[in-house]
């Protein structure tokens, strides 16, 4: 399952999760808007599929660095592709 669709499906997701029930932060938050960004890239022919996925493995590296400053960034860039 691409990384796309795991997105797809939180967005669709009903059931009750650890992420509903743990308090929201700014990084879940933004990891949510991008995958409804996202989202409307539904396959890997999209012409802005690449682009946006270097920019959503930015996005996770900066997460992991707990570095917002750069994930922000990362995900501007994927702002930017997808409008």
């Amino acid at each position: 399952m691409s990384f796309l669709e795991i997105m797809q499906d939180v967005l669709k997701s009903k059931s009750i999760s650890v992420l509903e029930i743990a308090p929201p932060t700014p990084w879940r938050s933004a990891w949510r808007e991008l995958a409804a960004i996202a989202s409307e890239i539904t396959t890997q022919d999209d012409p802005r599929f690449h682009g946006v996925m270097q920019a959503l493995d930015s996005c996770a590296d900066a997460d992991h660095a707990n570095d917002w400053t750069a994930f922000h960034q990362a995900a501007l860039t994927v702002r930017r592709a997808i409008e």
